[in-house]
């Protein structure tokens, strides 16, 4: 059974974009260190990363916390 959209992308714990600076180097919790590129236009802004050649969304601090799934 698949869940509403509401429930399915609810985050667990309150989520606000953290400070950062354009082109710092910090530590993504699944690709390890990568370059802050940017923040995403999306209805909650998530920050992005570069390593290599490779784009994404950045998986840091508060996210990490927001997105665990409850229990």
């Amino acid at each position: 059974m698949t869940l509403p959209a509401a429930e399915r992308f609810n985050l667990d714990h309150e989520y606000r974009t953290p400070r950062f600076k354009i082109d710092a180097t910090v530590t993504d919790k699944i690709r390890g260190k990568v370059k802050i590129i940017g923040v995403s236009d999306a209805r909650i802004p998530w920050p992005m990363g570069r390593k290599g050649f490779h784009r994404g969304y950045m998986v840091v601090g508060a996210l990490v916390r927001a997105g665990r799934p409850t229990a």
